[in-house]
């Protein structure tokens, strides 16, 4: 599921142990023989590290030889691959059928009666993380609450319909900068994310400089978090930060964003439709999210 899927499944966590502290949870996964045998570690599974509302991780497969430590009546299992718990139902290469309705933290902790929902995942960045991040503000001379974080790059490879437009994100990025120029405002905007080629002017590059957990710590100390739907929404949630979201209507604007955040969403009636491959209609739905409306809510937070 990756990154942003992991930071669900906290939120899942989160929520149990509100409704359970006394029990240990346990969260299941199918694995294989040649992962037990290599000892070969999960990638996201990196999101669940210093979590102390998930007591283990394992595959179903160790899970077997494990279970005969802890007894019944003092643990939660999660499968990890139940269907109920995930926010889609049936996916090809082409297209992914969404579930609708509720948040995608919603649709796990359904699957477990619960009420009463907290949406927000959860992480925790050990000190040495946090002083990794520290380090690399200073070193650019960046101050908490000082700097703009923003992330124009979709994963394309995943769906090509959640991209806003390169003109517009620069088009942005500029508003921006000449606003805090003539209001002599002590403002920066700073792109996170992958290395990538494409990088707009007018910004500070720490793109490739963090990894995925201890960027949590620079959205942290950022004033807002300007991008799309994805991984990093998530993980700014958990460290309580409102962002600004160009919300793309392949997806159901409720599933995975979240109501305290400024989304940008086109109610178009071809919206759900999950499509993996490009859109006939040349991402109306994007199209539709001006300029002009994502910078006067930029504008908000620089006071």
């Amino acid at each position: 599921m990756g990154y942003g899927g992991a930071l669900i499944w906290t939120g899942l966590a989160r929520n149990l142990k509100r409704a359970y502290p006394d029990k240990k949870l346990i969260f299941l996964y199918r694995g294989t023989l040649k992962e037990i045998i290599l000892n070969k570690p999960i990638s996201d599974h990196i999101i669940y590290q210093n979590n102390d509302d998930v007591s283990l991780i394992c595959s179903k497969l160790k899970w077997f030889f494990l279970k005969k430590r802890f007894r019944a009546d003092e643990i939660i299992t999660v499968d990890m691959d139940d269907p109920d718990c995930r926010y889609w139902g049936k996916e090809t290469r082409d297209k992914i059928e969404f579930k609708t309705q509720k948040h995608a933290i919603e649709f796990a902790c359904q699957a477990y009666g619960l009420k009463n929902i907290e949406l927000k995942p959860k992480i925790v960045l050990s000190k040495e993380e946090i002083s990794q991040i520290d380090q690399l503000l200073q070193k650019n001379n960046l101050e908490k609450n000082k700097f703009i974080c923003i992330e124009p790059h979709a994963n394309a490879a995943y769906t090509p319909n959640k991209s806003w437009f390169w003109d517009r994100w620069q088009e942005l990025a500029d508003k921006i900068n000449q606003y805090i120029r003539q209001n002599n405002l002590d403002y920066t905007i700073v792109q996170i994310g992958a290395p990538t080629k494409e990088l707009l002017s007018g910004v500070i590059d720490l793109t490739g400089k963090t990894s995925f957990r201890n960027t949590a710590r620079l959205l942290e100390q950022s004033r807002v978090f300007i991008c799309y739907i994805g991984g990093l929404v998530h993980l700014a949630k958990a460290m309580d930060k409102i962002n600004i979201v160009l919300v793309s209507a392949w997806e159901p604007e409720e599933l995975s964003s979240y109501p305290d955040d400024i989304n940008f969403y086109s109610d178009i009636e071809c919206k759900n439709c999950g499509l993996r491959i490009p859109c006939p209609k040349d991402r109306q739905c994007m199209k539709d999210i001006v300029v002009a409306e994502v910078f006067e809510e930029s504008k908000k937070f620089l006071t």
